[in-house]
């Protein structure tokens, strides 16, 4: 390349020194100059050259040119000796006009051997008047004739002032031209120089004196990498980085320049194969790795000779492996594919596409072979493409299937294959792409064959049009009800697939109506007028008895104990495979936690995980982390419940999921408020992160809750105040009154008694406690007592505590337990008892340390103190989040800043930010005390993480 310089050749440059000064002595040399592309052949041409010219020499030089089937004999030698003959003097250009007409009379096998000797008296005749030196390029790519006369050169010419210098590629191309070179090469005399790549040593070199990037470590193993040391490959990586960089930037921009330039290589060389070759390295690129030698030989169209021979050369080339069915680097599997025009990628990828299928091959790898094959032609690819996206989609892979499904649509296929395509479209990229599949459901609606397959199609639609549209839902279920019924038999009982089929869609009515405040008396009515035990069996059934539960217990017309028998009956039995009824499941699931029926809810929460891991159903995992979150947060285990709560929310998206991941939403905020980061809440219950809800749902005074308790963790009690009553009236209006669902009335009892409005405050508390005590669980009313105590004052509200710590102890919440304990405390301080105060302080300070309550902590701590006792701390670790504690112990095995953010994919900036709250946390100076801190920290015991 011009301009690159010519780094560690001094071995090559001095033997053809050498050469030249034997050749202007009379003592003929012939010399192989062997190498890839860009090794720097042509280069050490230039050399020979200019040190010939210093001579005196007569410099007589050619190329091989693109070799093809009609090039003529002794092309290359009537070039050699034509190109200088006008430079020359008189009777050398005679000489060489004599040359040229003997060469043209070359017969076309090139096996004239009047026309070879003719050819050498001319080169002889050259010699009597000046020292010639005859450069060939690219030999290999010569006609054969030419190569043969070289031979014959350096047979028959030893005493002539002659130098014959050509350059060959490493890897020649087999055929006439090849043997000829072989003949060339293992001629007597015959001197070979392979020049070798570069150095370590010579690349630094380079990249110093280019001064484009520093020659950084990172940088060099960079383009050491991408240019294998190869001259050429270099020379254009810094050509192309045109302007200085630093050192990561530079490494990038290394890797894509190399990629690029390797791309372009392979395509240089795909120019100049044989038919054979590029049809086997075009069928290797189509089928890709693990493909059989048979299937290659079938979509090459090749017999099995012509398969080892272009195997061969594209393995001595450099693009294939050596059994010639995978190729060396992707770039070159990229140039194959580029280089095919349209209609042959179609016509290889469909010919590919059956030579698998005959092979047996899975259906997905036959199925990828039809996504570039045009339209599908014939009802056979449209079936084994549905059939591929089913099998995709079960083993996790939906974008795979959605691709194969959206290929078989574009075929030309009747309605009724349309609308199934369409349904599992839907179902396929229910959580890749949500708006994608709710149109693809919409669509497959019309084009339904029957009632059945249009009831399906709306079961199917009602995860994405709750909320903003549970009014437009709850029609199209209606619609879908009375289809079904209108194509029931007119007599004899209803067929049992189309039943289970009436009661889904009448469950999903029910979910649908409740998500609606306008459409929540249907559900009232329904609940009052319905008996869950005469529903019968099977997945519509099911439902419909966990829908029963959920809003009987919502509205309080069950207590604790009847409500838990009801959900384990709703659960019995593993969970449906239809996304649509997960919600209602999940529903019963809500009102188990409610009756902390604890030991069976953890039962039942394992095996529905293990259920949906099997099942490959991320969004059914995440529905089951964010119900878990909520018992994290009651049992006391708050970061584990925060960890909960963040993977759900991050799977189930307001398009995904509307307003059931309010609940999780509110979990995740109220963890956070106990974890002392009362900012993150906020940004997290901020309109901006509510997409795909709706404020006419009942569960949105969940948001206002949390929004509540954000406030109050402010100091704004009166906006506070206002958030939290309107939670409450909104669930009052429509029936809702379940303490245990959202305990409402203690946040609004206690910010009533905050701001000084002590009769609002004793009101609220005792509806509070009322409804606790008709639903019946330990854990409820003591939370009710709690807050009753409180508000009381010291007069009345010591016993009430006391009670409230009592029931509380019965129950799995921990977290209420240790509010009870400090609040306790704090009266008995007020009493003048600061013994008492101080013993029940330090076993609340120590209940909220073990939940990680920092800002409970905080408070008992400061109370503590307050009544003379020292603020001891067993270790602030157990208050760390899942994010600071996977900070801090990368921090205490030495890891740096910079380190930790690599491994944990965030920025520096994060980890400073951890690392600063878990210094505070743990009451540590610094990075030094952090790995102590850790093994003295006390941790609680919480269950599997999922």
């Amino acid at each position: 390349m011009v301009g690159a310089p010519l780094l560690e050749r001094r071995a090559e440059v001095d033997a053809l020194r050498a050469a030249v000064a034997h050749a202007c002595a009379g003592r003929m040399r012939v010399v192989v100059v062997t190498g890839p592309a860009g090794s720097g052949r042509t280069r050490l041409l230039d050399v020979v050259d200019g040190l010939a010219t210093a001579h005196d020499a007569l410099v007589l030089r050619a190329g091989g040119g693109a070799r093809h089937p009609g090039r003529s004999p002794f092309a290359l030698a009537r070039d050699l000796l034509r190109r200088s003959a006008a430079g020359s003097t008189t009777d050398t250009a005679v000489l060489l006009r004599a040359a040229a007409r003997r060469a043209r009379t070359g017969d076309a096998a090139g096996t004239d051997v009047a026309a070879m000797l003719g050819l050498v008296r001319s080169v002889a005749g050259l010699t009597a008047a000046t020292s010639v030196v005859l450069l060939a390029d690219d030999l290999d790519r010569a006609d054969p004739e030419s190569v043969r006369w070289l031979a014959h050169l350096a047979d028959h010419g030893e005493g002539l002032p002659l130098l014959v210098v050509g350059s060959v590629h490493s890897a020649p191309s087999a055929g006439p031209t090849a043997r000829a070179l072989e003949e060339l090469m293992s001629a007597p005399g015959v001197g070979h120089l392979a020049p070798a790549p570069l150095s370590r040593a010579a690349v630094r070199s380079w990249l110093h004196a280019a001064a484009v990037v520093p020659a950084h470590p990172e940088v060099l193993d960079a383009c050491i990498g991408a240019t294998g040391g190869n001259p050429a490959l270099v020379a254009r990586v810094v050509q192309r980085l045109a302007h200085p960089a630093p050192v990561t930037d530079a490494t990038d921009r290394i890797h894509g320049i190399g990629a690029a330039l390797a791309v372009e290589g392979v395509s240089a060389v795909l120019r100049g194969l044989s038919p054979d070759e590029t049809a086997l390295a075009q069928a290797v690129a189509v089928l890709g790795d693990d493909t059989t030698p048979r299937a290659v030989a079938l979509v090459a169209e090749l017999d099995d000779v012509a398969v080892d021979r272009a195997a061969a050369r594209l393995s001595a080339l450099g693009i294939l492996d050596r059994d010639g069915r995978r190729f060396r680097h992707a770039a070159a599997r990229t140039a194959v594919l580029e280089a095919l025009s349209g209609e042959r990628r179609c016509r290889l990828r469909a010919w590919a596409g059956r030579v698998l299928e005959s092979e047996g091959a899975p259906p997905e790898r036959v199925a990828v072979q039809f996504l570039d094959a045009g339209p599908p032609g014939d009802r056979g690819v449209v079936e084994l493409l549905h059939g591929a996206a089913c099998r995709a989609r079960q083993r996790g892979a939906p974008e795979l299937a959605a691709s194969f499904l959206v290929h078989a649509l574009r075929g030309n296929v009747p309605d009724r294959t349309r609308a199934a395509l369409l349904l599992d479209l839907g179902i396929t990229e229910r959580h890749i792409a949500p708006g994608r599949a709710h149109r693809h459901l919409t669509g497959a609606l019309p084009v339904s064959g029957s009632a059945r397959e249009r009831a399906r199609a709306i079961t199917l639609l009602v995860a994405f049009r709750t909320g903003p549209d549970a009014v437009g839902l709850v029609g199209l279920l209606q619609r879908g009800l009375r289809d079904l019924a209108a194509a029931a038999p007119e007599s004899g009982p209803e067929p049992p697939g189309d039943r289970d089929l009436r009661l889904r869609l009448e469950a999903l009515l029910l979910y649908a109506s409740a998500e609606d405040s306008t459409q929540m008396s249907a559900v009232r009515d329904w609940v009052d007028r319905t008996d869950p035990h005469v529903l019968g069996c099977g997945a519509g059934a099911s439902a419909l008895r966990s829908a029963h539960v959920f809003y009987s217990t919502l509205l309080l017309r069950t207590d604790a104990a009847e409500s838990a028998v009801l959900a384990r009956g709703a659960l019995d039995g593993a969970l449906d495979e239809s996304e649509a009824l997960q919600p209602i499941r999940m529903g019963a699931l809500g009102v188990l936690a409610w009756t902390e029926a604890d030991d069976t809810l953890a039962l039942l929460h394992e095996r529905a995980l293990a259920d949906a891991r099997t099942q490959q159903r991320p969004e059914l995992h995440a529905f089951l982390r964010g119900a878990r979150s909520m018992l994290h947060l009651r049992c006391g285990r708050v970061p584990e419940a925060l960890a909960d709560a963040r993977a759900s929310l991050d799977v189930l998206t307001g398009e995904v999921s509307g307003e059931s991941r309010l609940m999780t939403l509110h979990c995740a905020a109220l963890a956070l408020i106990e974890l002392g980061e009362v900012d993150e809440a906020a940004v997290l219950v901020h309109p901006a992160n509510l997409e795909g809800t709706s404020d006419r749902s009942w569960r949105w005074s969940w948001l206002l809750d949390a929004r509540a308790a954000v406030l109050a963790a402010r100091g704004r009690p009166r906006e506070a105040l206002a958030q939290a009553k309107e939670a409450g009236r909104r669930l009052r209006s429509v029936g809702i009154v379940n303490p245990a669902a959202l305990g409402w009335q203690g946040r609004t009892a206690l910010l009533h008694h905050e701001l000084g409005e002590h009769a609002a405050a004793r009101a609220v508390a005792l509806e509070h406690l009322q409804l606790a005590r008709r639903w019946g669980t330990h854990g409820h009313v003591g939370a009710a007592l709690r807050v009753l105590g409180v508000v009381q004052g010291v007069r009345e509200g010591l016993r009430t505590l006391q009670n409230a710590a009592a029931e509380l102890a019965r129950s799995p919440r921990v977290l209420d337990s240790a509010r009870c304990l400090v609040d306790l405390g704090v009266m008995a301080r007020e009493t003048g008892d600061e013994a008492q105060a101080r013993m029940l302080l330090r076993e609340g300070l120590d209940l909220a340390e073990v939940c990680g309550a920092w800002t409970l902590s905080t408070r008992a701590r400061a109370e503590l103190t307050a009544a003379g006792g020292r603020g001891r701390r067993r270790s602030g670790g157990v208050s760390l989040t899942p994010a600071e504690l996977e900070v801090a112990r990368l921090a205490a095995a030495g890891a740096s800043n910079r380190d930790v953010a690599a491994s944990l994919g965030v920025s520096r900036r994060a980890v400073e930010l951890h690392l600063t709250r878990c210094y505070r946390k743990l009451d540590i100076p610094g990075r030094a005390e952090l790995a102590g801190a850790l093994r003295r920290r006390v941790l609680p015991q919480p269950g599997e993480s999922g």
